[in-house]
């Protein structure tokens, strides 16, 4: 009995000895598949879901499609600590990003940057530049790392965002080998030396279109200049402050001027002749200006823009004694202030 017993048990360890080996080839086939899918989650779960793993026995292949060396090798070490007991064969590929492009928007407070930069030590300068003007918060770098990025391409970068931060707004799009730059700034001077600057990039396709303030001023005051050389007399109803109708076309260019540069003031200051009294004529002086100021704000000169100044007899042209004389003495002068 006890004998029997025995062989018993032998026979069920030999059938479980039997069944062990049996199962061993099911265990091995499935053995790389279930590695295959910890690594993955694995690369997945550190922001590496790009790359693709294949295991075979003992080898992991890494392979996928990366803008930048440093991600591939970012990846890499994550397997790290498999390679006591796995071989790591590395088949990630560098991708050329086309078009290499980043663009920069400044509006005077807020700095916003998007695109690509070919290494992280780049990316840093770019931000430390960006310090220098613009507080932290109000700066948004949406910025990658891409490999393919055109010869000068940081330096010209670089150079961009500085020359856009001296300027009150403006945007820059560099695209490959072309650069597109809008901006305003208070200074021709300054502008010209952004332009000057940029010289320097041959390789570069350049649109640069910077407006500078001082330019419109000047333009301002050269039109304003152009219609008041021929010194034309306003006219008005004898002994009245009434505007004669011939005065119209010259004040209706004058109000156009004023309209399209508000930044200047204009006094309109008026004199008559000697004849009569003195406090009189001061009075009909002021009142011919107040007419022409109130006819210029019609035609949508604002307020404030406007002055009326009455002379009376002061500061003749010419002498008084003969009608040609006091006819030049009536007459309204047009003082343009301002920068």
């Amino acid at each position: 009995m006890k004998i029997k017993a025995g062989q018993i048990q032998i026979l069920g360890i030999l059938a479980l000895a039997l069944l062990f080996i049996l199962t061993i080839p099911l265990f091995a086939s499935r053995i790389p598949s279930v590695l295959q899918t910890y690594l993955s989650q694995d690369l997945s779960e550190q922001g590496y879901d790009w790359v693709s793993v294949d295991v075979k026995g003992r080898n992991i292949t890494l392979s996928g499609n990366v803008s930048t060396n440093e991600k591939s090798l970012a990846a890499l070490n994550v397997m790290e600590k498999y390679t006591p007991i796995l071989r790591i064969n590395d088949q990630i590929t560098l991708r050329i990003i086309e078009p290499y492009s980043i663009t920069l928007d400044w509006d005077g407070k807020e700095l916003i940057l998007n695109g690509y930069v070919p290494n992280k030590e780049n990316h840093q300068n770019l931000i430390e530049i960006a310090y220098q003007k613009v507080d932290k918060e109000n700066i948004k770098a949406n910025l990658d790392l891409g490999a393919g990025a055109p010869e000068n391409w940081q330096k010209l970068v670089m150079s961009s965002l500085k020359n856009l931060l001296k300027l009150q707004r403006g945007h820059i799009d560099i695209t490959n080998q072309s650069l597109y730059f809008v901006g305003q700034t208070p200074r021709s001077t300054e502008r010209d030396e952004i332009i000057e600057e940029f010289d320097g990039y041959s390789q570069y396709q350049k649109k640069l279109h910077i407006v500078a303030t001082d330019d419109n001023k000047k333009v301002c005051h050269e039109k304003f200049e152009k219609l008041l050389i021929n010194n034309i007399n306003i006219k008005f109803m004898r002994g009245k402050a009434i505007l004669d109708k011939s005065s119209y076309p010259f004040l209706t260019k004058l109000a156009n001027i004023g309209v399209l540069c508000s930044h200047l003031k204009i006094s309109v200051e008026g004199y008559t002749d000697n004849m009569g009294n003195f406090d009189a004529n001061i009075k009909l002086s002021k009142k011919r200006a107040q007419s022409v100021v109130s006819w210029l704000f019609r035609k949508g000169v604002a307020e404030q823009q406007l002055s009326a100044i009455g002379h009376g007899a002061s500061n003749p042209l010419a002498n008084n004694n003969t009608e040609a004389g006091r006819e030049k003495n009536r007459r309204i002068e047009f003082v343009i202030k301002g920068d």
